[in-house]
């Protein structure tokens, strides 16, 4: 096939337009694929702070419970 054919010209053309958006397609899926990778992992941080947040504050809870029966013991000097 000769180079300068104009066959040649609009297949080459075609082969570089679908590389073009090939590029750009997986370019934007994976900058919206991390984008959601990222938005998950904070979600779950999220759940995980609430929770320990909430452990926390059923230790001290369960402390105060421990502190308050121990003085309202009479034994307890």
């Amino acid at each position: 096939m000769n180079i300068k054919s104009i066959k040649f010209k609009v297949i080459a053309l075609l082969a570089v337009s679908l590389l073009v958006m090939t590029l750009s397609i997986m370019s934007i899926s994976i900058s919206r694929a991390s984008d959601s990778l990222v938005k998950s992992n904070m979600a779950l941080l999220d759940a995980v702070k609430e929770s320990k947040k909430e452990h926390i504050v059923d230790f001290a809870s369960s402390i105060e419970n421990l502190l308050l029966s121990r003085t309202a013991d009479s034994t307890t000097v």
